[in-house]
């Protein structure tokens, strides 16, 4: 079976950690990397919920993302590795766990921003993600 390393980055540098450790990942395997970003980002939180504020996700310039994902792309083909860019349409764990659904991908690599506090009780992408992918999932520590 072919590796397929999936990894998914919001442009910060906490999510850069995260690409570079998937890079590393795909390089000590072997594996393909796919470079995902949701196109959609939080918004101010629109009202209260139970445990806090509800967080809602809106559209992000196209352009921006394509550049995120193809400057990452960059790096791993520089390294060798095949790489592939991807900007989807959704929120951000969503958009991981169905691409990594869709292209049988062995791992999905996330850095650990929002596993504490609020977010960790709201369901952060990598709390959402840990719970609903099916295949590995690497949580990086980049904060």
């Amino acid at each position: 079976m072919e590796e397929k390393i999936i990894v998914g980055t919001d442009g910060s540098a906490s999510a850069g950690r995260a690409v570079e450790e998937a890079i590393r990942m795909a390089m000590a395997l072997g594996a393909e990397l796919h470079v995902v970003m949701a196109n959609w980002s939080r918004d101010v939180p629109v009202e209260r919920g139970l445990g806090g504020p509800v967080v809602v996700y809106g559209p992000v310039d196209d352009n921006q993302s394509a550049a995120v994902t193809d400057e990452a792309v960059a790096r791993a083909r520089g390294r060798g590795l095949t790489a592939e860019a991807h900007v989807v349409n959704r929120e951000p764990a969503d958009a991981l766990i169905r691409l990594a659904r869709d292209l049988g991908a062995t791992m999905i690599v996330v850095g650990n921003k929002g596993m504490s506090g609020r977010r960790r009780l709201l369901g952060g992408v990598p709390n959402t993600i840990s719970h609903g992918a099916r295949c590995n999932v690497l949580i990086v520590a980049t904060t």
